[in-house]
């Protein structure tokens, strides 16, 4: 570009124009761009956090997450890089950590549902219980029809013992899931629980080429 020709080391020039790569799909592109501008100026959060997209879209995982915690060291508030950051560390499975960077993407960010419906799951993980419904009735709020949220909403409601709350919840999911196993068992040991009739699991559906 005409900027680059004239401030070739021109930092947020060359990080603008990475984004627009990003946009373009020409990731390899992007990261040379963005890699430049943290070159030139490696103190600001931002050029980190899309630096770390930009990897994370190359399957560079390793190099993503450190550049995501190289954002949040610089700028706390970079609720995006925690966020991607906590998804890379829950994949492998190192789960109190992804658990602090979902608490500050959510502390930061509120608005992302996305985020309250992770950390919520990996709150079931640690049996904190209380916690996961708060984080799951926020996301049912905005996301009803999520299947799978509905069903661990109902689980983490069975282990305070709100049965009734945890029937409602588990139907909901069978009606969104209804060949989901896992929710009809789930579904089943509740309606146990309270004494009402089983349902009955769906049928194997056939195996695809």
């Amino acid at each position: 570009g005409q900027v680059l020709e004239t401030l070739p080391d021109n930092p947020d020039a060359l990080h603008l124009m990475g984004v627009v790569s990003h946009q373009k799909d020409d990731h390899v592109a992007a990261a040379t761009l963005i890699g430049r501008a943290i070159a030139v100026h490696g103190a600001k959060a931002d050029y980190h956090t899309n630096y770390g997209v930009v990897l994370q879209r190359l399957g560079r995982f390793d190099e993503a997450i450190e550049s995501y915690r190289r954002a949040v060291a610089l700028d706390q508030a970079q609720a995006d890089a925690h966020g991607n950051l906590a998804n890379l560390l829950k994949d492998r499975a190192e789960t109190d950590e992804a658990i602090r960077h979902y608490e500050a993407a959510i502390r930061y960010q509120p608005r992302v549902r996305s985020t309250h419906k992770h950390l919520a799951s990996l709150y079931i993980d640690r049996d904190r219980f209380e916690e996961a419904a708060g984080l799951f009735r926020q996301f049912l709020a905005v996301s009803p029809d999520d299947a799978e949220a509905n069903s661990n909403y109902g689980y983490a409601l069975e282990h305070l013992e709100r049965y009734e709350e945890a029937e409602r919840h588990y139907r909901r999911a069978h009606e969104l899931a209804p060949q989901s196993a896992e929710i009809c068992a789930n579904l089943g040991n509740a309606l146990k629980r309270l004494g009402r009739a089983a349902v009955r699991a769906p049928e194997a559906a056939p195996l695809t080429g």
